[in-house]
């Protein structure tokens, strides 16, 4: 019997151990670690389509003021000036206190953009004002929540969605604008 050291059967059994204990660590870090991610993605979407409904509902600080779709006397959900242009459920325009035209839409499927007269583009210039993380699409819709409630307003739709590793993340939030000068 040798004293000085261990066999090779033992040596072998000690590594095969180590090995299969490296694998559990090694496994239970990367669900530890892809968890938190997961949670990352989706914690960033949420605050990017809630904030995207807050910059909408609190409006826009310009030059003359802040001018608030809720404020507005005249608005309408379509595209180009007077909605007179496509249909579509992605764009809002509305008439301020000043009389001038201004509206949300997309600017791109990462983008939301806010189209405002200023001093040097009266008739109106694109203001970004929420780019989307990177990978991410912004899906934005504007509705009439009620034709017969007497109270008008503008329901907003956001979602952010993000595809990470094959896995799709989702941030969503809604609300209803209610029209204050509406007449």
């Amino acid at each position: 019997m040798n004293k000085k050291g261990f066999t090779l059967v033992e040596t072998l059994i000690a590594a095969a151990f180590t090995v299969i204990l490296m694998m559990v660590v090694v496994g239970f870090y990367s669900t530890i670690k892809g968890g938190y991610s997961s949670s990352l993605a989706g914690r960033s979407l949420q605050e990017g389509a809630n904030l995207i409904v807050a910059k909408i509902i609190e409006g826009s600080t310009e030059a003359t003021g802040i001018f608030r779709l809720s404020e507005s006397g005249i608005y309408c959900i379509g595209s180009g000036a007077n909605c007179s242009g496509p249909v579509t459920t992605a764009e809002v325009h509305f008439v301020s206190s000043d009389l001038k035209e201004r509206w949300y839409k997309l600017g791109s499927p990462t983008t939301l953009v806010y189209h405002h007269p200023t001093a040097a583009a009266p008739a109106g210039a694109d203001e970004m004002i929420y780019t989307a993380p990177a990978g991410s699409v912004i899906t934005l819709m504007f509705w009439y929540p009620d034709p017969l409630n007497p109270t008008p307003a503008v329901g907003v739709s956001v979602t952010l969605t993000q595809t990470v590793s094959g896995k799709t993340y989702t941030g969503s939030a809604t609300t209803t604008i209610y029209m204050r000068n509406h007449s």
